[in-house]
């Protein structure tokens, strides 16, 4: 660029700078930048590439001292340095991406309408701590006073009570996921179930209690319960027609299994530590089928009932089957 009209009228200040030798400096010129070169006999100001250098006199800065102000006077034409390279911006540093931290699968409690364990009988009613909703208890003692005809209870809850189920009508309770019932009152039982509509009880724990189960009227079923630490029997059947399916009864103050009552059905059942009988048998007609116990305080099997029978099984006494329980007495 061209600025001799700006530089002919005047006398230029020139401020030599602190770094550069006399034939190659910089110096400054208003706001501008200006490079010194020596071009033969002429010192020349470059400040644009494209300018042609013209100097009517030679002009010198030898001995020029740093720092020091100096004119140029007369007429002369200057041409810029080069062009010089476009600052670059430095690239940024890219900021981090922060990975979020994942928020944690929760896992929702199991719908209180469906019980992974009873394809036969969906839960309609249940018992829960963890939701709440239309037919959902805090304890099955609820569930069962609310029950209605064609219901099935889910338990997926453990609860301290003590349960009576006497209402008429044929009832489904059945262990969804945790289901151990801790009496609240150990001078009673867990579970007393009564009268003559069937009642069916699948999973269940119980804990305390006089009994953990007692069954009295009639054709009522438990199948896969355990019962432990009761104060007497873990399993007391008086009445008639019971089934009991499947059983664990451990080391409860009297006797693992007492059946009191007439044609019960004991199958596959199983006990251990109780402090009197592993079976104690002082009703009729009942079966005594495929059931192993052992480490009893007493008889193993303490047959009393006329008329108990095997069934063409066997039963085992601390590891040793039988198939004479036809006979009245004590097996261990």
């Amino acid at each position: 660029m061209l600025i001799a009209d700006s530089l002919r009228a005047q006398a230029d200040a020139v401020i030599a700078p602190t770094s550069l030798a006399p034939d190659d400096l910089q110096i400054f010129a208003g706001g501008r930048v200006f490079t010194i070169g020596r071009f033969g006999n002429v010192i020349g100001l470059l400040v644009a590439p494209e300018a042609s250098i013209h100097f009517v006199r030679r002009v010198s800065f030898a001995g020029t001292a740093v720092g020091r102000t100096v004119r140029i006077a007369g007429e002369h034409t200057v041409r810029a340095t080069p062009t010089a390279s476009p600052l670059v911006p430095p690239t940024p540093t890219p900021t981090p991406t922060l990975t979020p931290t994942p928020t944690p699968t929760v896992v929702p409690p199991p719908t209180p309408t469906f019980c992974p364990e009873d394809v036969v009988h969906p839960a309609t009613r249940s018992v829960s701590t963890m939701v709440t909703g239309p037919n959902v208890h805090a304890t099955l003692q609820e569930a069962v006073d609310a029950v209605l005809p064609g219901d099935a209870i889910g338990v997926f809850a453990n609860t301290v009570e003590n349960v009576v189920i006497d209402r008429g009508i044929p009832i489904v309770i059945r262990q969804c996921t945790v289901a151990r019932i801790t009496a609240a009152d150990d001078s009673l039982p867990v579970i007393d179930v009564r009268g003559s509509a069937p009642v069916l009880i699948v999973g269940l724990d119980t804990v305390g209690g006089t009994t953990g189960f007692r069954l009295s009227g009639s054709g009522h079923e438990l199948s896969g319960v355990r019962t432990e630490h009761n104060g007497a029997d873990g399993v007391r059947a008086e009445g008639t027609l019971h089934v009991l399916r499947s059983l664990r009864s451990n080391e409860n103050g009297g006797n693992g299994y007492a059946l009191a009552g007439s044609s019960i059905t004991l199958r596959d059942a199983q006990g251990e530590g109780n402090a009197l009988a592993g079976v104690l048998v002082t009703g009729s007609g009942n079966l005594l089928v495929d059931n192993e116990l052992e480490d009893s305080g007493g008889c193993e099997f303490d047959v009393r009932g006329a008329g108990t029978t095997d069934g063409g099984g066997s039963n085992s006494a601390n590891g040793d089957d039988f198939t004479d329980i036809e006979m009245l007495g004590c097996f261990e």
